[in-house]
């Protein structure tokens, strides 16, 4: 259900000297449609990382491997979220995302990643591009269970600080980002970006991007998922999923079809 986006970096195809780096978490909402987490993969991700003179980006999934290169991006760095639109469907299992903000006290799980995960290391270049030897990412998943303690209206007013420009240090900047704070935390990298589900329902609730920091030990305390509430606004603001019809009984619509005539 989980996948990874990540980053090889090289000076040339066919050398053994490159850099793989994981960048963050992303599941399916349907099934041509990637959700992740803004603050690990946006467009200014696609700059070359100095020294090296090329990037290439993949998402491995479900057993999928998927080369990034001109699929369309949405972004809204205010969510934190960023929707990937692939060039074509993937027979891949789609949870319902729900339509619920309200789900304080509601036991959830996440399925993520170990942190420090960099479980790629087998790639060879056939025919000017590069493949992935290795795909599979069962042996990594890491399941975390606890419960919604709040839910809560985010906003972390942060125009006032520049971007960094090294990339080192994450600017969170989110506006009326509605998010629920669970009462598991960890750590971000390898986290962030991927799906809560609701235990009883098995519905996406929220997607893990940010939380409650303890800043010594570089750990999350209580992470923080921003609603599916939210990411059904968003998809539907990208035009990437069509506003749901309000269903209506028999007698309204003998009532409608009365007015009209």
């Amino acid at each position: 259900m989980t996948g990874i986006i990540f980053r090889v970096s090289y000076d040339k195809q066919g050398q053994k000297n490159y850099e793989c780096e994981n960048m963050v978490c992303c599941f399916f909402v349907t099934k041509e449609i990637i959700a992740t987490n803004y603050i690990g993969f946006n467009k200014k991700n696609f700059v070359t990382k100095k020294p090296f003179k090329f990037t290439d980006f993949f998402i491995i999934i479900d057993d999928y491997v998927i080369n990034l290169s001109d699929e369309e991006l949405f972004e809204f760095p205010d969510k934190s979220l960023t929707l990937i639109k692939l060039k074509r469907p993937y027979d891949a299992e789609i949870h319902k995302l729900s339509e619920e903000f309200d789900q304080s006290d509601v036991l959830v799980s996440n399925d993520s990643f170990k942190p420090g995960l960099n479980p790629f290391p087998q790639l060879v270049f056939r025919n000017n591009k590069i493949v992935i030897l290795s795909d599979s990412l069962d042996k990594f998943h890491v399941e975390k269970k606890g419960y919604v303690i709040d839910v809560r209206t985010i906003t972390i007013d942060t125009d006032n600080i520049p971007d960094d420009p090294t990339g080192k240090q994450i600017i969170p900047r989110f506006k009326d980002a509605k998010s629920l704070i669970l009462s598991f935390g960890g750590v971000l990298n390898g986290m962030h970006g991927s799906p809560v589900f609701n235990v009883t329902t098995n519905e996406i609730i929220g997607m893990l991007y940010w939380g409650k920091e303890d800043v010594p030990n570089k750990r999350i305390v209580d992470f923080w998922a921003l609603s599916s509430v939210e990411i059904i606004k968003c998809l539907k603001k990208a035009g990437l999923k069509e506003k749901s019809k309000k269903n209506i009984s028999f007698i309204e619509w003998l009532r409608g079809l009365f007015n009209k005539s």
